[in-house]
């Protein structure tokens, strides 16, 4: 004969009436001992806060609050409610993933719907802004598709305000300026100094000549670069070329070359106006 199943008062799971032991999906439960039978799958607790005595135990349920917590797949609480404040997402990262991609088709369906382009009101600074929700990151999925959500639907906008419009490449990260680690403010605290490297002087005795020659404004376009990821920037020169420059071990940064659009990222080549 089969297993017969109920459902317990406290956990409102499937309880194995051979075993008495309650189905989690990740897990079982005792409820007669008070413990998980196997230990939380991806310790999610422990991660969380490892200065709470009560998370180092991965057979505890809801850190011994039962009362004031749930753990509906045994997959513990804290990811769960981090996601829930974040988000408004009760889930794992894949149930945030799936809304971000949810929210991300929305716009993109509004976005081909207008012939290609999509501009909203931003919720922060009440500006017209042209967004790309193919590549927003996260934040900007959410900042974006809440606008959508609550603006009361679609109209033409008025001369003034198709003139006023601002290319959300331009303007950082909305959702986070004014913070400390915004991206905008985190590069300007972190930018490296210029410093010419040899191998790409034709006057020093270390020049490489497979090295592109370092261009004579390469030190100033390097003032206004773009930053492309962890320790490179982007630059345009006078001439219309791209110049990449690289951080050193020595903490500065020092121009490797001029190279084509294909190889550089296309939200910078957008801030440098290509």
């Amino acid at each position: 004969m089969g297993a017969r199943f109920n459902y317990t008062f406290l956990t409102l799971k499937e309880q194995d009436n051979e075993t008495n032991l309650d189905y989690f999906l990740a897990r079982y439960y005792s409820s007669t001992q008070g413990r998980f039978t196997s230990v939380d799958p991806e310790n999610h607790q422990a991660m969380l806060d490892p200065t709470d005595p009560q998370s180092w135990n991965a057979y505890l349920y809801v850190s011994n609050n039962p009362l004031g917590r749930v753990d509906p797949d045994g997959k513990g609480f804290f990811s769960k409610l981090k996601n829930w404040l974040v988000w408004n997402v009760w889930g794992e990262e894949e149930d945030v993933k799936k809304e971000e991609q949810k929210r991300r088709d929305m716009m993109l369906q509004t976005q081909k719907e207008n012939g290609g382009e999509l501009i909203i009101q931003s919720p922060v600074s009440g500006d017209w802004v042209r967004v790309d929700p193919a590549t927003m990151n996260r934040a900007n999925v959410w900042l974006w598709s809440g606008a959508i959500y609550s603006s009361p639907g679609s109209r033409e906008l008025t001369p003034q305000e198709a003139a006023g419009v601002i290319d959300a490449t331009r303007m950082g990260s909305p959702a986070l300026r004014g913070d400390p680690y915004s991206p905008e403010a985190v590069e300007n605290r972190v930018r490296p100094q210029y410093r010419s490297n040899p191998a790409h002087d034709p006057k020093s005795r270390l020049f490489n000549p497979r090295k592109t020659p370092e261009p004579a404004d390469a030190a100033s376009v390097y003032q206004s670069s773009v930053r492309g990821g962890m320790g490179t920037w982007y630059g345009k020169g006078a001439n219309g070329q791209i110049y990449r420059y690289f951080s050193d071990n020595a903490g500065g940064v020092h121009f490797s070359g001029a190279v084509p659009k294909s190889q550089v990222p296309k939200a910078v080549l957008r801030q440098l106006g290509f």
